[in-house]
């Protein structure tokens, strides 16, 4: 089915209200976890309470840029390109606006203009971005087209020095996938719901006393631990020495019973006599039971 398209122009007031109520292919990457930039739960603040992403320089200088591009790509395929605004034909929440694309809406082409080193980055991997990719992949789920093109321009002064050409092949079984995470995340936002955490959603602390305590409260809780088996290791030695009595100790006093064993309640610490319900279960089920009870102090 062909997607919808929406009449709106990308950058102004309507169109930012637009992006806020839909799933666009630039959420894609953020939403899949693959994003440097912004995670799951950026992007929900986004849509909920409208947090916008402060404009990088590298992002302005992108957009101004891109309609330099845009006629390079006219020029090399030939093919009459403009930007558009469009919505999955069935997925009613799920949009993208596209960099460049033809009116019979067969061919489209997204523009990326980056800095030096990321150019050099995507030029070394001869791939394009992970989260480019899917971007692009958002874009062919919401066109329903079997492929597309994703151009890295390397520009200076104005002037176009490289261009990086990838094309992206529809993948079905990577679509499936992308569109069960927008399903999610769209539930998510209906349901008011903030998305997990993700280890991008926390900041490496770097300060030193904090590092110190962070080492000292790992050091406690491995000892607490190591202790608490140790607890465990000496009450069952305890046990095992008072088989079947009833013994007192200087500190301690410990009980241990069998199916069928007579309990006098009165002799019973009153921590136990919570616990009598429980007791007579075990008794009733034929199973062991075990108390240990620290002496009151004078």
């Amino acid at each position: 089915m062909k997607p919808i398209k929406v009449e709106l122009e990308q950058g102004s007031e309507n169109w930012l209200l637009w992006r806020r109520s839909h799933i666009t292919a630039s959420d894609c990457g953020a939403i899949l976890g693959l994003s440097p930039y912004k995670t799951p739960r950026d992007v929900y603040f986004e849509k909920i309470e409208g947090n916008t992403q402060f404009k990088t320089y590298a992002m302005e200088r992108g957009l101004a840029l891109e309609a330099t591009a845009r006629d390079w790509i006219q020029i090399k395929y030939n093919q009459e390109l403009e930007p558009g605004v469009f919505q999955h034909a069935e997925l009613s929440y799920v949009g993208a606006s596209l960099d460049a694309i033809t009116p019979d809406r067969e061919h489209i082409h997204e523009i990326k203009i980056p800095m030096d080193k990321m150019f050099n980055t995507v030029k070394g991997n001869n791939k394009p971005n992970q989260w480019d990719e899917y971007q692009c992949r958002h874009q062919l789920l919401v066109s329903e087209l079997k492929e597309m093109h994703i151009h890295y321009f390397h520009i200076a002064d104005d002037e176009i020095q490289e261009v990086l050409t990838f094309k992206i092949d529809r993948d079905d079984e990577k679509l499936k996938s992308i569109k069960e995470h927008l399903q999610l995340f769209w539930k998510f936002m209906v349901n008011r719901t903030e998305p997990p955490l993700t280890e991008k959603d926390y900041d490496d602390v770097s300060d030193k006393e904090y590092l110190e305590l962070e080492t000292v409260l790992d050091t406690m809780d491995r000892e607490s631990k190591i202790i608490e088996t140790d607890k465990a290791a000496t009450k069952a030695r305890m046990l095992e020495i008072c088989g079947e009595k009833r013994v007192k100790g200087k500190i301690f006093k410990t009980i241990q019973g069998g199916s069928g064993t007579k309990t006098d309640w009165k002799k019973i610490s009153s921590e136990l006599r919570a616990s009598k319900s429980l007791i007579r279960k075990h008794s009733v089920e034929k199973k062991p039971y075990w108390y240990f009870g620290r002496l009151k102090k004078d």
